[in-house]
């Protein structure tokens, strides 16, 4: 978002009160996934996101409205870490990701058709964009059409075609949307003078998004995330850049 006035994203405490069967160190030797490249070399590793059941409370500091954010914790070789307190890019040899939903018992299960989203959020994960003080939805949006985490993303936002949609929608997984309020002069027309919020659909209506510039990467449904903006509408964006793969 770039706009004055910008949302914060406001955790006074993070508080995990889930089950003990879903802390970290239950789950973490079942993610350890590695094959090593050559003799004497950093065995490679593949990361596991597992977003949680549990839900976190969220605060837009402009609007003032509550939402929910799904919990998530990002487990490399034998170390689990909560996504929300990742400060620093997963080590080089980290060559894969995979993303996943929390199941019963502290099972997970892939997402299934996402597999250049979860190229493209690891490449984000491993580039400059934690020292980028105006990194924003707009540049996390850009960046999986674009690849960039530099530049200016008032070009990117003159480039998109949104299409009008309906919350009711079914979206594709990997699909790329945008919400926020109708233009005064059409309203099939997103209005950017307006609160809007660029997210990408993980599937089982799950969506990834970076909230502001101070806030972090989060997960959430859409009736959240729109309760969270107070947007009126959603919109589907299709962009030259955007390949077949990304929205299949």
């Amino acid at each position: 978002m770039s706009f004055p006035g910008l949302p914060k994203f406001l955790f006074p405490r993070w508080i995990l009160v889930a089950p003990e069967a879903q802390k970290l160190g239950g789950i973490a030797a079942a993610a350890f996934i590695f094959s090593f490249a050559c003799e004497g070399s950093k065995p490679e590793l593949t990361a596991e996101l597992r977003i949680l059941r549990q839900e976190l409370g969220a605060e837009n500091a402009t609007s003032g409205a509550s939402f929910q954010v799904r919990d998530a914790q990002i487990i490399i070789g034998e170390e689990a870490t909560r996504f929300f307190e990742l400060d620093s890019p997963p080590p080089a040899n980290v060559t894969n990701l995979q993303i996943r939903l929390e199941g019963d018992a502290g099972s997970s299960e892939a997402l299934p058709n996402i597999e250049a989203v979860e190229r493209t959020f690891l490449a984000l994960l491993q580039s400059d964009f934690w020292s980028n003080p105006t990194f924003d939805c707009d540049s996390l949006a850009r960046f999986f059409v674009e690849g960039v985490t530099s530049g200016n993303d008032e070009t990117f936002l003159t480039s998109i075609t949104p299409t009008i949609a309906s919350e009711s929608d079914e979206f594709l997984a990997c699909e790329l949307i945008v919400i926020g309020s109708a233009s005064p002069e059409s309203p099939q027309a997103l209005d950017y003078q307006q609160s809007y919020h660029f997210a990408i659909h993980l599937g089982e209506g799950i969506y990834l998004s970076k909230f502001g510039t101070e806030g972090p990467i989060i997960f959430a449904t859409l009736p959240e995330m729109m309760k969270g903006f107070r947007a009126a509408h959603v919109w589907r964006v299709e962009h030259p850049a955007l390949t077949q793969e990304l929205v299949r």
